[in-house]
This record gives structure tokens, sequence and C-alpha cells, in this order.
């Protein structure tokens, strides 16, 4: 009887450590992590967390901005969204050094902020790459790319989003967005 109670304590014990581990969560900027760098590595390595909410201090007002460092590869179902669902609240800026998001999964999303003052020298977009996945009410602008000056689109979606006072370097696609094999 003792043996019985014991192996269904267990069980029990294990199928909720299941559910937990498999339940997906979320994380904010600032709060869990004080900068997206900190949060998309975090979501990198954890593939439970599934979206990042980028929002103001208790002591701030909006609009906020939040400069990366470096070009933020999102390879997972990751959404990053702006908290108010205000695009013009939430910056997500460059700084005039990179190009702020790399997207390549099909379920990885960009919503309700803005991408700011990015900049690739190379063949890429200013702004956004976005190999696969959705952009949604979003504002891309101030961006300057090698090729494409906004959003680079091959196989994603972009949706009720702003795209304005981007540029090119090498003048080949665009300085708003180009398409290629885009939804």
């Amino acid at each position: 009887m003792r043996l019985k109670t014991l192996c269904q304590t267990i069980a029990f014990a294990v199928a909720l450590c299941c559910c937990f581990a498999a339940s997906a969560s979320t994380v904010s900027v600032p709060g869990d992590y004080s900068t997206l760098e900190e949060a998309v590595a975090a979501a990198t390595a954890d593939s439970s967390i599934t979206e990042i909410i980028v929002g103001k201090a208790d002591n701030e007002e909006y609009p906020v901005t939040y400069t990366v460092a470096a070009g933020q590869k999102v390879t997972t179902a990751l959404t990053i969204r702006g908290a108010s669902g205000n695009f013009k609240d939430v910056i997500i800026s460059g700084g005039g050094n990179c190009y702020p998001f790399w997207l390549e999964n099909s379920n990885a999303a960009l919503a309700d902020l803005t991408v700011a003052n990015g900049y690739d020298g190379g063949g890429n977009a200013g702004g956004v790459v976005l190999i696969n996945g959705t952009m949604r009410n979003c504002r891309v602008t101030g961006c300057t790319g090698g090729d494409v000056g906004g959003i680079y689109v091959r196989y994603g979606t972009v949706v009720d989003c702003v795209v304005d006072n981007n540029s090119v370097k090498n003048h080949y696609y665009g300085g708003g967005i180009y398409m290629q094999k885009a939804c």
C-alpha cells in the first residue's frame, strides 16, 4: 500500500513538472530582463519563452526607446511586441549601427512597435530582414540598408505596417520594402 502511494505521488510530480516545462511563457523588458538582447538570448536558449513584451519602466512615460547593439536574430516561435499596442510607444533602434531584427521562423512575429535608425552596409535591409514570420501593426522608419532600406521580405507577411523615411545605399531594390516570395 505504501509503495503504491509513493508511486502515485512520484507519477503526479513528474506529470506536474512536464506540464510546467511544456507551457509557454511571456517575459517582459524591462522587468524580467533589462535589455531586449538578454530577453531574445533567453528565448533562443529556452523555447518555452514564446513572447517578449517590451514596455516602459514604472518611472517612464511613453514613448520609450531601446537601442540594440547588434541585430536580434529570431529563429524560434517568438513574438516580440510593444506593451501598449500602439507602435508609436515602443521604439527599437539600431542606433545607426545595425539592423534591429532578423526573423527566420514561420511562427516568429513583431507587433505593435517601431523599428528605427537601423543600418546595414551590406546586402540586407537596414530595418528588418524577414526571411519568415510576420510583422503586424509596426512602423519601420529612418533605416538605411545596402540593398533595401526598410524591410526585406522573403516568405514572410507584413500586415498594417507603416514604412517611411528609409533609404538605400546601393540603389538595387529600394528604400521601403523589397518582397521576394512574400505572402
